[in-house]
């Protein structure tokens, strides 16, 4: 009787103390404007957001991908779902920054979250993502370009144009092909003529792009990429 009503304490220790710590307060922030604030919340509520989104994303890919017979389709056709369901923020309605996933919801975002979205669902696809600007060696002008990571090699992806670069095999152009200026304009929609061999001149090799945010909306890669914040600053 007293190991059973000893247990029982136990048990309703362990439930206390995980209902205490789930109840801890944690602050998430969110941008309007560009102008930043920070929202409380007990910590069980963000972590079920964050598991909604997470899930979410993973239903959404493969939804986007179904019927995709490689991997250069499963990219062209997160691409064009980018480009039909993601529009430019309209005149007259706010800049919100908080998640990705809340960007999909709305359907529109600025420029770089465009851009966040392609990387995002390309990393729940399975491919390492991220996105940086690069400078015209011919006007000096800087631009959002995406890049994703498919078996060894890294490409390119104009979000903004719905546009992808390819070799003459009709593969995706590697980083290489693009500083020589081999490659052809795949253009999903009609585009701005941009001159982009000015934009790859200087392209550098790279063979890691980290924990990028498109790739910590994965639990997993949000774990590592906390404990690194906390001991390894």
């Amino acid at each position: 009787m007293r190991k059973l009503l000893f247990k029982l304490l136990i048990i309703v220790f362990s439930i206390l103390v995980l209902i205490s710590l789930l109840n801890i307060p944690v602050v998430t922030r969110k941008g309007v404007n560009y102008k930043w604030v920070s929202v409380k919340m007990p910590l069980y509520l963000k972590l079920l957001d964050f598991f909604d989104r997470h899930y979410n994303y993973k239903n959404l890919e493969v939804r986007i991908t179904e019927g995709a017979n490689n991997d250069k389709e499963r990219v062209v056709s997160i691409l064009k779902w980018v480009d039909t369901n993601i529009l430019y923020v309209p005149d007259g309605f706010p800049v919100i920054d908080d998640h990705v996933w809340h960007i999909i919801v709305r359907g529109y975002g600025a420029n770089d979250q465009r851009h966040d979205v392609f990387s995002t669902l390309c990393s729940y696809a399975g491919f390492k993502a991220f996105y940086k600007k690069l400078a015209s060696t011919h006007t000096g002008k800087s631009m959002l370009f995406s890049f994703v990571k498919i078996n060894d090699d890294w490409f390119v992806f104009d979000i903004d144009n719905t546009v992808y670069f390819t070799d003459s095999n009709g593969d995706f152009s590697s980083l290489e092909d693009l500083r020589e200026g081999n490659f052809e304009i795949k253009a999903i929609d009609e585009t701005r003529r941009l001159k982009y061999k000015y934009f790859f001149t200087d392209l550098k090799d790279f063979s890691d792009a980290g924990l990028s945010r498109p790739s910590i909306q994965n639990p997993f890669n949000r774990l590592s990429f906390k404990i690194k914040k906390v001991f390894f600053k």
